[in-house]
């Protein structure tokens, strides 16, 4: 259960719509203290693939 809803988070920083939203925004949305971490923890998803559950997450799997 823990990893699909890992799955739909990520699917929903990776969503175009997110992107635009400021790192700030994104801390308080993640409940992190430091904007820096919420900039750091979106760069590092965006730099992986996006995996089966995500896109089980985002219906886009057949």
């Amino acid at each position: 259960m823990l990893e699909r809803l890992e799955a739909v988070r990520d699917a929903s920083l990776r969503q175009p719509a997110a992107r635009d939203i400021s790192h700030a925004d994104l801390a308080t949305a993640m409940h992190l203290e430091s904007r820096a971490t919420a900039q750091s923890r979106r760069r590092t998803l965006l730099a992986k693939p996006v995996g089966e559950l995500e896109q089980w997450a985002t219906g886009t799997t057949g």
